[in-house]
């Protein structure tokens, strides 16, 4: 029986954790599909950015616009600065603020839930 203690201890830790992590809605902001577009070289969307960082790398943005709840449809990344801009908007809401700009690649998303 003392070789199940140690089971039944680390189950209760795993599953307060899930339970801290569903209360504060960290579970519900990865929940949800999302397909991203073919990115664009030397674009940048201007007007719209909700959230400006810095990564190590275009993926490090990619995965930020993943987990960003739902309001991430696009971002811009600046490579030489490692600069990720997470978008509440995107070329189709706006195709006026789909600028030219040396250096950025321009990213949009379709999230489906």
């Amino acid at each position: 029986m003392k070789n199940v203690e140690p089971i039944i201890s680390s189950f209760l830790k795993y599953l307060s954790i899930i339970v801290l992590l569903q209360n504060s809605g960290v579970v519900a902001t990865v929940c949800k599909t999302m397909s991203l577009l073919p990115e664009k070289s030397g674009s940048y969307l201007r007007n719209h950015a909700i959230r400006t960082l810095t990564v190590s790398s275009q993926s490090m943005c990619r995965i930020t616009c993943y987990l960003s709840d739902k309001q991430c449809l696009s971002y811009n990344f600046h490579q030489s600065s490692g600069t990720c801009e997470i978008n509440d908007s995107d070329e189709f809401q706006h195709p006026e603020d789909l600028i030219p700009s040396h250096g950025h690649v321009y990213r949009g998303t379709k999230v489906t839930k």
